[in-house]
């Protein structure tokens, strides 16, 4: 039954922070922030998409 809840878990981070399946599994605790309003952001080193080599934060909603 955890594996299910992980796996909707990474999921739901992948869709909301529009993630590819290698920038997921790059993740750490420590680069998933809360907010006060229940949100989170979660810290991405490095991407795909970014050619400036500059990482960056995306906000997840409260729900995920």
């Amino acid at each position: 039954m955890a594996h299910g809840r992980l796996d909707i878990a990474l999921v739901s981070i992948m869709c909301d922070a529009g993630l590819r399946i290698s920038e997921t599994a790059a993740l750490r605790w420590r680069d998933v922030l809360a907010t006060e309003d229940g949100a989170g952001l979660v810290y991405i080193e490095r991407s795909k998409t970014d050619q400036a080599g500059e990482d960056s934060y995306v906000l997840v909603n409260p729900d995920t």
